[in-house]
């Protein structure tokens, strides 16, 4: 029962809503998937790979986990751009640049490998308002690429109540403008994409 709990909140939520912040197809698979639900529920940190939908040369992952907090509660630290580079290794800095109402303008620098040079980006993030559908609280966050040394730069989390808990799931598409072979990308999301989500449930649960 609990493997298709994801599947009936996906199809309570309005269909408007639903276009404007769909995961993509196998990401959706993935999260009603009776191996992925197991690994959740033993928490676990599944990670996977998805089809880009941004050309061959992009790098497409995600990540879920399951959070003993308010969705409310996962969205405020996810959304901590000072706590940024404490969530992701690579991370060197994050600061908002402008702010208004449910719209941030980030600047971030990431080293990915010591032997090349850090990589600047501006993007956007929109933050969605609470969605009720039938009682279902749903929260999505997106980002877009505004300038910088990434030439695509697409995804963002979604969050949904599981049970008691909160189901956090982050995925994200990168392409530098650099040319850049696609196992460093993949590697270093490889590493701090479980490594920020653990982080981000063991804050969140120390804050309660």
């Amino acid at each position: 029962m609990r493997a298709v709990y994801l599947l009936l909140i996906l199809a309570l939520i309005p269909a408007p809503a639903m276009a404007r912040d769909a995961l993509p197809t196998e990401l959706v698979r993935a999260m009603n998937d009776p191996r992925i639900i197991r690994h959740l529920e033993q928490n676990e940190i599944p990670i996977g790979s998805f089809a880009s939908r941004s050309g061959k040369q992009a790098v497409s992952m995600w990540a879920a986990v399951l959070i003993s907090g308010s969705i409310d509660k996962v969205h405020e630290a996810i959304i901590k751009c000072e706590d940024a580079p404490q969530y992701y290794k690579h991370m060197v800095s994050c600061e908002v640049l402008e702010h208004s109402n449910n719209v941030e303008i980030v600047h971030q620098k990431i080293k990915l490998i010591w032997f090349l040079p850090q990589l600047e980006y501006t993007f956007r993030a929109d933050y969605s308002d609470p969605l009720s559908a039938r009682e279902i609280n749903f929260r999505t966050i997106r980002y877009q690429p505004v300038s910088g040394d990434l030439k695509i730069l697409d995804g963002g989390w979604n969050l949904y109540p599981y049970g008691t808990e909160t189901l956090a799931v982050h995925y994200i598409t990168i392409q530098p403008s650099m040319p850049l072979p696609g196992w460093i990308i993949r590697r270093a999301l490889q590493n701090d994409l479980p490594e920020s989500l653990e982080i981000i449930r063991n804050i969140t649960t120390q804050e309660q």
